[in-house]
């Protein structure tokens, strides 16, 4: 037979279960929409950001290649009214300068060519400039002035940093000038930059013109860069390509390895878009890797890209994604203190529960151990055992049962035992009856009861010495027939043994 658990046990489990079922049903379903609500706000928020986020690159992205396609264009004009303008520019072998034939020197540079510069200029304050490279193969400016009509400073020489810069950005594969816009950063300042070839010059030799404007484009991007949210130092690196198809890099922040790791980024989600080349959209956004090539973990971040086909130029910025999980930290933290607060209640409660169970039990069971003890003693012979119980349950029922079923043993048990007397009694009188029944039947008793009147007569005779005669002649009866003849209504064997 299988053996159950006590029953204080039982009532402890029974008094714990249902609040603790209920608790945890409690716990997981509040757990479980605290933790739905949590993620469900986060990727919202995240959501919400990346979208805001899109929508101002976007915008800011929509409003610079608008005003970089009309600031180029308009270059493109300029630059070519001016080339049309210096067609009787010249430079011979022996790098002396020629204007519409005639040789001049190149102090006379300024008053000769600076109005034929300035009259085409129409954008803000752009500027142009005359640059010739010598035999020793240094580029010096010949002269040049801003569209206000301020002249540039004359036989400027660029510095050899510049010209590597220049010489990588317009030169192609055959070392030709390929006429083209790019964006320039000097200093703090970013310009649009046109470089032109003028007349045909001798081998080694080249004559050409630059056309520049400032923009805040760049800037502008920059800017909106930094706006995105969260507000960190984002990875920004803006790239340029050369007519040879080589990627250079004119900007980078906050490292200065941003530009190679934006690179290999752009190169390992979908490769770097050349300017120009097929349809493509404003803004392109992408999901950088969160496995770096060593197998390790990588930050989330989110990768956008805008292209500038009229500077041959490619802007990346790169938004780290934590930054903004990191910002919802005190969201999650409160969602763990919340849930942290209901497991507390629940362990409280159940421990409560606990306690309430144990006291019940503790109870049911001092009560049921009274009534195994009045049992005990009814089964002693200690009928009489009444119990009290203060309350009207299923214990107070079943004490009251008890006390009845009691009293009930305890009536029958004086009746069985007043019905035993009496009937032991009965016996004892009947048995006595029987016995002297038996023993005056007995012939024996009869030759007693004989010799014993013989021993009264005699004892008689003694005491009153009168013949028989006379007692007869006075009228009176015999010995035999006087009371004192009659045998005794009881004795004993040993009183007739004594007689004998």
């Amino acid at each position: 037979m299988t053996k159950s658990l006590p029953l204080g046990t039982r009532l402890v489990i029974l008094g714990v279960s249902g609040p603790l079922v209920s608790t945890l049903l409690l716990l997981g379903g509040a757990s479980t929409a605290a933790v739905a609500i949590a993620r469900q706000a986060s990727i919202e928020i995240s959501s919400l950001f990346q979208q805001d986020n899109r929508a101002n690159l976007l915008h800011t992205t929509a409003l610079i290649q608008a005003s970089a396609t009309r600031t180029s264009e308009q270059l493109i004009l300029d630059a070519e009214a001016i080339r049309r303008n210096l067609q009787g520019l010249a430079i011979s072998g022996s790098s002396s300068l020629t204007w519409q034939g005639q040789r001049f020197e190149s102090n006379q540079a300024a008053t000769l060519l600076n109005d034929l510069l300035r009259q085409p200029l129409s954008i803000g304050d752009a500027w142009a400039g005359i640059f010739f490279k010598n035999e020793q193969g240094q580029w010096h400016r010949l002269t040049g002035i801003t569209r206000s009509g301020e002249p540039l400073q004359m036989n400027w020489q660029a510095p050899a940093e510049t010209v590597r810069e220049l010489e990588a950005l317009y030169l192609n594969r055959e070392g030709l000038l390929t006429p083209r816009n790019t964006l320039l950063r000097r200093g703090d300042q970013w310009r649009v930059t046109r470089l032109a070839p003028l007349n045909g010059t001798p081998q080694g030799r080249r004559l050409v013109v630059m056309v520049s404007v400032s923009t805040d484009a760049a800037t502008g991007l920059l800017n909106a860069g930094s706006n995105l949210f969260p507000q960190e130092d984002h990875e920004v690196a803006f790239f340029g390509w050369t007519p040879t198809g080589t990627l250079y890099c004119n900007y980078q922040r906050p490292r200065p390895t941003t530009c190679r790791d934006l690179q290999a980024a752009l190169a390992a989600t979908g490769g770097i878009p050349r300017p120009g080349a097929g349809q493509q959209p404003a803004l392109m956004e992408r999901q950088l890797p969160l496995i770096g090539p060593d197998r390790r973990p990588l930050p989330r971040r989110s990768l956008f890209v805008a292209t500038f086909p009229t500077w041959n130029w490619v802007a990346a910025i790169a938004v780290d994604e934590d930054v903004l999980r990191r910002t919802l930290l005190p969201l999650r933290r409160e969602t763990i203190r919340v849930i942290t607060g209901l497991i507390g209640l629940s362990l409280l409660l159940m421990l409560g529960c606990g306690l309430a169970a144990w006291h019940l039990a503790r109870g049911v069971t001092r009560q049921l151990q009274q009534l195994a003890e009045a049992a005990d003693a009814i089964a002693s012979d200690q009928t009489r055992q009444t119990l009290s119980y203060g309350a009207d349950d299923a214990i107070g029922q079943l004490v009251l049962a008890f006390n009845r079923m009691a009293s009930a043993v305890a009536d029958r048990e004086e009746g069985l035992r007043a019905q035993i007397q009496e009937l032991t009694i009965s016996i004892n009188h009947q048995s006595l009856q029987g016995q002297v029944c038996s023993i005056v039947a007995d012939p024996s008793f009869s030759a007693l009861s004989e010799r014993a009147q013989a021993m009264r007569q005699r004892r008689r005779q003694f005491r009153d010495p009168t013949p028989p005669e006379a007692g007869a002649a006075d009228g009176s009866r015999p010995l035999a027939s006087s009371p004192d003849s009659q045998p005794p209504e009881s004795l004993s064997p040993s009183e007739g043994s004594a007689g004998g």
